[in-house]
């Protein structure tokens, strides 16, 4: 039998919201557990969000700085057609891939991260300007040239101490490829020459010219050897004479 104490004790166990405390302590419960779910899936979104932007951002760095430097490149190329012939393929591509790298940095750093890339670059170029490292391609080149006929002439000469009864080759002597074999063919054309001074006789006179093929490009000494092994030049546009300057 229910007393009315116990009939008052379970009516106040109820709260002016009309719920008991199990009940409010249920919602409460419910109420702390779902949101830190809430929470959870907002960072979520959130570093999905930052890691797009920082994709897009690098993705655009590349591409600004692939087409400024093919850009570069082209406008340095088309108003000296020399640059590339005088500076070669090598130190091009060199040059070319400081300087994407370069542009891909300034575009990737932000807020004042330029500006000491700038302030960096300036600091290198200075120092670069003291230091006493000049290049000379064009000078590199007609020395490889002069190595490259020295050698022709030596192989020349090697060839008729092998056969005495014919002299020197009727052609331009084989010689192995070296560091002066590739500018000198690119650049210059050679031409062998032999004749006899006896009719009948071993081959006992050659001439081998070395002329620039570009000479708008700075490239403006011939070279012409004998087999003397003296090494003339001149700096007229005409091949070179056994009667011009000697090395």
């Amino acid at each position: 039998m229910v007393t009315p104490d116990l009939l008052k004790t379970k009516s106040s166990s109820r709260t002016s919201d009309g719920l008991s405390n199990h009940e409010r302590y249920s919602v409460r419960g419910s109420s702390v557990r779902a949101k830190p779910i809430c929470l959870r899936g907002g960072v979520d979104s959130e570093i999905v969000t930052q890691t797009r932007r920082k994709y897009l951002h690098w993705l655009k760095a590349v591409l600004w700085s692939t087409v400024l430097t093919t850009f570069i490149v082209f406008v340095i190329q088309a108003s000296n057609r020399c640059f590339l012939l005088v500076n070669g393929a090598g130190w091009m591509l060199a040059i070319s891939g400081l300087m994407w790298f370069w542009i891909l940095l300034f575009f990737l750093f932000r807020n004042r991260g330029p500006l000491a890339l700038l302030a960096c670059t300036m600091l290198v170029l200075l120092a670069y300007a003291n230091v006493n490292v000049d290049r000379f391609p064009i000078g590199a080149a007609e020395a490889r040239a002069v190595m490259h006929l020295r050698r022709l002439s030596q192989a020349a000469d090697s060839y008729r101490r092998e056969h005495p009864v014919e002299g020197f080759p009727a052609s331009l002597p084989t010689i192995s490829k070296g560091d002066d074999t590739e500018s000198t063919e690119r650049l210059y054309k050679i031409a062998y020459a032999a004749s006899m001074s006896n009719s009948g006789g071993p081959v006992d006179r050659f001439v081998i010219q070395v002329n620039p093929l570009w000479r708008g490009c700075g490239y403006a000494r011939s070279f012409v050897t004998t087999e003397e092994g003296k090494i003339h030049f001149t700096v007229e546009p005409r091949p070179a004479r056994i009667s011009d300057p000697t090395l």
